[in-house]
């Protein structure tokens, strides 16, 4: 991720990067040098609610066949 972070940074300078680390509340894990040196901001966990709320539908149309998303318990 760090080189396309610094061609971005450096191609784009006014492009505002963000970094959310896949973590759930409570995980506190450090964030890597490399590339907070190139984010604008970095988040360092996701909260359920947000994962809820931006999960794709149960079926996705496509040109052929459907994607079902997969169940799970």
């Amino acid at each position: 991720m760090t080189p396309s972070l610094k061609a971005i940074k450096e191609d784009f300078p006014e492009i505002q990067v963000g970094i959310i680390l896949p973590h759930r509340e409570g995980i506190d894990r450090g964030v890597s040098g490399s590339l907070q040196n190139y984010a604008s901001w970095v988040r360092k966990y996701i909260k359920i609610d947000e994962l809820q709320t931006h999960q794709f539908p149960n079926r996705v149309p496509t040109r052929k066949k459907p994607a079902d998303k997969p169940y799970y318990r």
